[in-house]
């Protein structure tokens, strides 16, 4: 099986690196990543830290990309700009309406294998929302119901079913909870941006029809 790219950005909640960023650490989350190019075996054997100036605008998209230093391969450098150009950002703070900004991060690139899941979503606007709508879950009521009906039934804001997705694209601490899912099981609201998701995970191949 090929392996993966794995990211770590120390903007992440719970990473100990050191911060070189000029938005502060409460202000900018990374909530989606795109695959990096493939390492080259001497750079996934010593592993690869990349030091990366993100132009994010206001509504958490990618302006630019530039490479602060090089992996020691232009051509590697330029295909993952290309493809952070992908990621998505959450901004907060008192200035996160006042348009767009520049900052600085540390990026680890590690490789693991893929792991695949077949998941859905239930998306809330805040946490006491999220808080009602897993208490239904508890209460038995069942999770595609609750995406059939989440306009009428629950303060849930919306519902999707992505299908597989390689959980490499989430931030370290909703990765950390999808591991621990069983097929048909579902998490405690994850903050993500400035949102709430519950996550059920479905067997593999299994064809979900949640609404929009």
């Amino acid at each position: 099986m090929k392996s993966a790219i794995f990211f770590l950005c120390i903007l992440l909640a719970g990473c100990t690196a050191g911060r070189q960023a000029e938005a502060p650490a409460d202000q900018t989350e990374v909530i989606s990543m795109a695959p990096l190019p493939p390492l080259t075996p001497a750079s996934a054997a010593r592993g690869l830290t990349l030091n990366v100036l993100f132009h994010v605008l206001n509504d958490g998209t990618v302006q630019d990309v530039r490479m602060l230093g090089s992996s020691g391969d232009s051509e590697w450098d330029s295909l993952a700009a290309r493809s952070m150009k992908k990621w998505r950002f959450a901004l907060s703070g008192h200035d996160s309406t006042g348009g767009d900004r520049w900052f600085r991060e540390k990026v680890v690139v590690q490789v693991q294998e893929p792991i695949v899941m077949n998941l859905g979503e239930l998306v809330s606007s805040s946490g006491q929302q999220a808080d009602s709508v897993y208490t239904l879950l508890e209460k038995g009521v069942d999770f595609d119901t609750l995406a059939k009906e989440v306009r009428g039934i629950t303060s849930a804001e919306y519902c999707r079913c992505p299908g597989a997705v390689e959980i490499a694209r989430f931030p370290r601490h909703v990765r950390n909870e999808l591991m621990k899912l069983g097929v048909n099981d579902v998490t405690h609201p994850l903050r993500l941006g400035g949102k709430y998701v519950i996550y059920k995970r479905f067997a593999d191949h299994m064809s979900q029809s949640l609404s929009e």
